[in-house]
């Protein structure tokens, strides 16, 4: 069971950090002036003025009448495909819906944002929509594997797995902490530590004097499958582990247990 679940977590891990990897690289590639949409549509736009607009909102929430950003900002070329309702422009920063008619054919076409009083100029900042006739053409448009595959946005399915993944990652330090705890019960502690010197191996290992051990026990080294492999003797004992020393030539490596000799599995 622990090792299905400790599996699971490492896949979720795996999967999370696959996901915040898409989530950067394709926002690195994808241009924040570039959206898309099919006929239909209702999506979120934002974007950054060139030039200040007098009347705009100096601190953020709904706009008062006299802060309407429908009656200070002007989209160009002004026709039926791009319409969007402002919501907001806090002094350089805009943000609306836009509106796609179901009528609309698919393809490209590029806009400018700016003041209603204003033409627009060189300097404006180009935005780019892009129409597409299915879901397939639209999702295939994307950098991002996740959309492409999944349809899901990157940024969505990181966020989403984020408190899977510590929730797996609690439950599998739990689920660890207590079959730790068993073993101890049966004076069998994990090796925490292998450290190898010029001549010794330093084991510290997770059975202490509340265990039983005492400085001078000679304990045994036990394998993955908890079969004896070599012995060493307890040098430095604390509440809950102890430190002893082993010769290079030793069979241990991480993964290995140290086992009273009185324990059951001695």
């Amino acid at each position: 069971m622990k090792r299905y679940f400790n599996g699971i977590a490492i896949l979720t891990l795996v999967i999370l950090t696959l996901a915040f990897l898409d989530a950067s690289i394709s926002g690195f590639l994808e241009p924040d002036t570039l959206f898309r949409a099919m006929p239909g549509d209702i999506i979120p736009v934002n974007g950054l003025l060139e030039k200040d607009v007098d009347g705009a909102q100096k601190t953020s929430g709904f706009p008062e009448e006299r802060f309407d950003p429908n009656t200070l900002l002007k989209v160009t070329p002004s026709n039926q495909t791009v319409r969007i309702h402002f919501e907001e422009l806090k002094g350089r920063m805009w943000r609306g819906i836009l509106t796609i008619p179901d009528a609309t054919k698919p393809g490209e076409q590029q806009f400018w944002v700016h003041g209603r009083y204003n033409s627009p100029s060189t300097d404006d900042e180009v935005y780019v929509l892009r129409v597409f006739a299915d879901k397939a053409s639209y999702r295939a448009d994307f950098k991002s594997l996740s959309m492409r595959w999944l349809g899901v946005r990157p940024w969505i399915a990181a966020a989403s797995l984020f408190p899977v993944g510590i929730l797996l990652l609690g439950g599998a330090f739990f689920m660890s902490g207590r079959a730790e705890a068993q073993r101890q019960t049966l004076g069998i502690g994990s090796i925490y530590k292998l450290a190898k010197h010029d001549e010794h191996w330093e084991v510290i290992f997770g059975l202490g004097s509340k265990h039983g051990v005492r400085e001078g026990d000679r304990l045994l080294v036990l394998n993955a499958s908890r079969s004896p492999v070599a012995d060493l003797v307890a040098q430095k004992v604390r509440a809950d582990f102890s430190i002893a020393q082993l010769s290079l030539d030793a069979k241990i490596e991480p993964g290995y247990f140290v086992a009273r000799k009185d324990s059951a599995q001695a």
